[in-house]
Parts: C-alpha cells; structure tokens; sequence
C-alpha cells in the first residue's frame, strides 16, 4: 500500500530542506527524501554560505546553525606559474550581525537545516533513492522508491535532487545535460590548526577569508577556491567540462599544481588531508533554466539550474535556500485556493520573478558566455603580470611611465582591438 503525503520532497539539500521546513511548518503532512545515509552526506560546494536569504527564514541562525567563520575579507588573484596579483577586500561589518557570510561544512549544515524540518513535522526518510514517478493522467502524483513498497503518493513532488535532477528529465521539464552546460569542481579539506589560520591569513578568531584564483588551468575556461573553516581549509579547482573534455587535463593535477605554486604553497603548508569529493555545477546561468514546474511538480536549487557564476561569485545555497522557500509560498497559496497541484507552478514561477534568483540570472545572462573565452584565463593574466613587472622592476635603475609600460605590453598582443572588445564585453557581462 503506497505512503500518501501532501508533498514528497526530493533531496535534503538546502533547498529541499527549506522547502519541507515551511510545508511542515504550515501544517502540510511532507515527505522529505535523502539518497545519503543523512542529509548532506552527498553534497559539497566550495564553501561559502550567505547570510541574508537564511536569515530570513531562521532569523539569527548562526547562533545555533553549525558555521565554522564569518567571512571577513574577500579577494581574486590573477595568477601566472611565476607571479600573482590580488585584489583584496576586507570590512569590519563582515565580522558581526547579521554578517555577510559564513563558511560551512555542507554534511553538518544539511543535517542541520534538515532537522529543523523535521522538528516541524516532516518525515525524513533517507537511504532511499527515487528512481521514477507515479503518474496520474497526465500529471505527476509521487514517486517510486527503491524500498520494497517505496511508493510515496503526493498532491506535489518537489525536485531537489541536484544538478542532474533525474525526476526533472523524467518529468520532461529538463533535457539529459550537456558537457557544455556544467563545470566539474574538485576540492580537498585540508586540516590546519586554527591558530595557524588565525596567523597565517591575518584574520581574529572566528573570522575568515575567502579566496579565488584565476590563471591555475592551463588555459581552460575555470579558477581556483581556498576558503578558511574553523580549523581546516577548503582547496579546489573548477574547471568547465567541455573544456576539460577537449584538452589532455587532469583536474586533479591542476589541483596539485594549485597546492604547489608560490603564492598558494605557504598557506596550505603543514595541511593535512581530511577528505576529497567531487560535483558538477551548472553553469549556465539563465540559458540553462528549465521549467520550473508544471505537471504537479516544482524544481528547487540545483536541479532548476539555479547557480549564479559571474566569475567573481559563485553562489548555490543561497540560490537554493530561496528557491525552497518560494517553492513552499507558492504551494501554500495553491492550497489555500483549492488549487494546489494546478495553480502552484504558476505561483512559483511569480514568486521566483519577484526574488533575486531570477532577477540576478537574468542579468548576468551574458557572464556563462563571455567566462568561456580562453583568454581570461591565459593570455591577460600573463599581461596582467608583465604590466605590474614592468612597474615595479627596476633592472638599470631607470623606471618608466606606467603608461608607456602598458602601451609596450599592449603592443605584444595580437591584437588590441581584440583585447578592447573583451573588456567591453566583460564590463556589460558583469
């Protein structure tokens, strides 16, 4: 005899959590279903969590949510194999509430949020995968399970289950993925005492910084994390797939190659290695969008492509998170005018145009294209570095106009007007 709820929710992830937190919350009876042995347990990213959007759905979470430091500093370094160049940025607002963000390790985070929902009402089920959809007529009304009676019937599925999400494609509210569309993303977390980290990154207890790298992929389209944890450190690379496909790179040695350049060797000095994993992120942006529901089901986070990548930011959770919760506004509001499987995908779709997720995709709709040219991460690192070289060296003890300094390095381009077009098309891009 099938199970029968008001929603299933697949996945435990932020999304799928927030998403059967509110259900649960307002009364619905919710399913909420996790393929790991817990929430989480499947899930990575690189590690930096933005406070306002959680905020809001648990007001003063980091006083009981498991954060390791507040992110009190920010910086992008323009890399070659022999020199570097950062921009850094640090703000004391960072360092108290409501903060601006907050490294996290996801298997702590997710089982978090995931008991909240349950100390709402909802039914966590985990261990178990759901493998296809019960159909009524023509629209979805549960899943199939791989528990022996794993059928769970609902009014509602939502779709949390991730970049790959099989129940959207089984839905036919998705296509199978592309290598185009997604980014490969490795990371390492590397134990380090939490003195060490305070001294080495100049940051007081508690408090963190957050760190990209362009220039560390051999020329493929991708970039570099190193985000600091309480007493650990978070290392990766993320390289686009199609790129990675087409070239003879390994990702994990440009991992170790990352690990081993001059800038980066003496911050993970004396690090030990806790764990490795590995996941593909959609990368998109708005292009990528399917559906974001009909036929009795909505997708939430990953599984709808909601992955915001400016090549400055890479933001997920937050994504997510906001997207569960417009997910259960929508399904509320459905309900409570009699129309919960009909009316709330049309709902969703209107609350995710008045939120930041769509707004923000749609605007940098142009970023995912313009962040494939190889050049940004070769050919103008490398003259990022000349540039500076030539600033800062003083081989005869004469030094030069920093304009005629540019103007000589410009001239080794193959072509400036090639160059002039880029930095337009990256500043309309971003």
């Amino acid at each position: 005899m099938a199970e029968r709820f008001d929603v299933v929710v697949v996945g435990a992830g932020p999304g799928g959590s927030t998403a059967a937190y509110l259900l649960a919350k307002a009364g619905l009876d919710v399913a909420l279903v996790e393929r790991g042995p817990y929430p989480g347990a499947k899930n990575i990213f690189g590690g930096v969590l933005y406070s306002q959007t959680l905020n809001k759905l648990i007001p003063d979470f980091w006083a009981e949510a498991p954060v390791e430091r507040a992110i009190t500093r920010r910086s992008i370094t323009f890399m070659t194999p022999e020199s570097s160049f950062s921009l850094d940025f640090g703000h004391t607002e960072y360092g108290r509430a409501p903060y601006n963000g907050f490294t996290v390790f996801r298997p702590r985070f997710d089982q978090w949020l995931a008991d909240r929902a349950q100390a709402a009402g909802a039914l966590l089920i985990p261990e178990t995968t759901a493998t296809d959809l019960i159909w009524q007529g023509e629209r979805v009304a549960g899943v199939i399970t791989d528990r022996a009676d794993g059928e769970l019937r609902a009014d509602l599925v939502v779709a949390a289950d991730g970049v790959n999400s099989l129940l959207a494609r089984k839905a036919g509210l998705a296509q199978p993925l592309l290598p185009g569309d997604v980014a490969l993303g490795i990371k390492q977390v590397l134990a380090l005492d939490a003195g060490v980290i305070n001294n080495r990154f100049n940051v007081a207890s508690g408090e963190g910084v957050a760190r990209e790298f362009v220039g560390c992929t051999e020329g493929l389209p991708g970039g570099a994390f190193l985000y600091t944890n309480r007493s650990s450190l978070a290392v990766g690379i993320v390289v686009q797939v199609e790129a990675l496909q087409g070239s003879r790179v390994r990702i994990y040695d440009l991992l170790e190659q990352f690990k081993g350049h001059p800038h980066v060797r003496g911050l993970v000095n004396g690090a030990k290695l806790m764990e490795y994993a590995a996941h593909l992120i959609p990368e998109r942006g708005y292009r990528m969008v399917p559906r974001y529901g009909g036929k009795g089901m909505l997708l939430v986070g990953d599984a709808a492509g909601f992955v915001l990548s400016t090549g400055v930011n890479l933001e997920g959770v937050n994504y997510a998170v906001a997207s569960g919760m417009a997910a259960a506004q929508a399904v509320l509001r459905a309900k409570a005018e009699g129309q919960m499987t009909e009316g709330s995908a049309a709902y969703y779709q209107e609350a995710l145009a008045k939120s930041f997720v769509l707004r923000n995709l749609k605007r940098f709709r142009h970023t995912p294209v313009f962040l494939r040219n190889t050049k940004l991460y070769s050919q103008y690192p490398q003259l990022l570095s000349r540039v500076l070289q030539g600033i800062y060296s003083v081989p005869n003890g004469e030094r030069g106009k920093v304009a005629g300094v540019i103007r000589r390095e410009l001239g080794t381009l193959p072509s400036t007007i090639s160059f002039l077009a880029d930095c337009l098309r990256g500043v309309r891009s971003l």
